[in-house]
């Protein structure tokens, strides 16, 4: 078996795998979502205040705590903030702005190939109605639940690298 892994979004690889390109035998999504994780006025405050939030996420001790959960050791930390500081503020604004308006539902559903959901059980970003929706689309979607946070592969890369393994293990 040959295995490819593109770390991208997951609704750009939701969108990707409805394409069913040549040789896809699966898809994983990490911590992913098909409709913008938040609604209703929360999603009206994000999409307003995106320049601000982005700046914030800027900050060392919000992105790290958030995005890699308390206790995250300090060359993770060191690598998040190297990964984040040069992207301009507008530019991570404006995937802020362009993923609180995705919605790859129909795409899911003409995915042909098996998924894994990937979910960091403290994820302070992604929520279970994330995992919900794309389980009430595919009710065959496995799901691997893995102690941590939203950066769950970072975080625990053994861990994921195991559920990911034996994901492939069962399609191959």
């Amino acid at each position: 078996v040959q295995t490819c892994a593109l770390p991208i979004s997951s609704p750009v690889a939701v969108r990707l795998a409805a394409s069913a390109p040549d040789g896809l035998c699966g898809v994983v999504l990490c911590a992913g979502f098909v409709t913008p994780p938040v609604s209703g006025i929360l999603r009206v405050i994000a999409l307003w205040t995106a320049p601000a939030a982005c700046w914030a996420a800027r900050s060392l001790s919000l992105a790290h705590r958030v995005l890699l959960g308390s206790g995250a050791p300090p060359e993770l930390i060191k690598s998040l903030q190297d990964s984040v500081q040069p992207v301009k503020v507008g530019v991570m604004a404006d995937r802020l702005r362009a993923l609180l308006e995705c919605d790859v539902t129909d795409e899911l559903r003409r995915v042909q190939v098996p998924i894994l959901y990937v979910a960091g059980t403290n994820d302070r970003l992604i929520g279970e109605s994330s995992l919900g929706l794309v389980q009430r689309i595919r009710p065959d979607v496995q799901v691997a639940r893995i102690g941590g946070p939203h950066l769950i592969a970072q975080r625990e890369p053994s861990e994921t690298a195991t559920a990911i393994v034996e994901f492939i293990e069962k399609i191959a």
